[in-house]
């Protein structure tokens, strides 16, 4: 499994994104680094296969899941998984 972080911030368009992450450990090593001001929107992405860093992509297969369903999604896209933990991760 792969994690990856998407940040939109209050003075920046521009998403940040750190992709591929290994662990969640590694994932909580990072947020610990941002301050709550800075932070406007924060996903964190549980994916099977490194993510190239399109987040419109990643949120259309997240959205996609949560509505047809695990079953159907991987039966559509048997190689590719992709899970939104952020409220796993940030209630730690």
């Amino acid at each position: 499994m792969y994690y990856s972080i998407f940040l939109e911030t209050e003075n920046d368009p521009v998403i940040k994104k750190w992709l591929n992450i290994n662990t969640k450990d590694e994932i909580i090593e990072v947020l610990r680094k941002l301050t709550d001001e800075e932070v406007k929107k924060i996903q964190i992405v549980e994916t099977s296969i490194e993510a190239t860093g399109e987040y419109e992509l990643i949120k259309r297969f997240i959205k996609e899941t949560q509505i047809l369903g695990e079953k159907f999604f991987n039966e559509k896209y048997p190689f590719y998984y992709a899970k939104d933990i952020t409220n796993e991760i940030v209630e730690r």
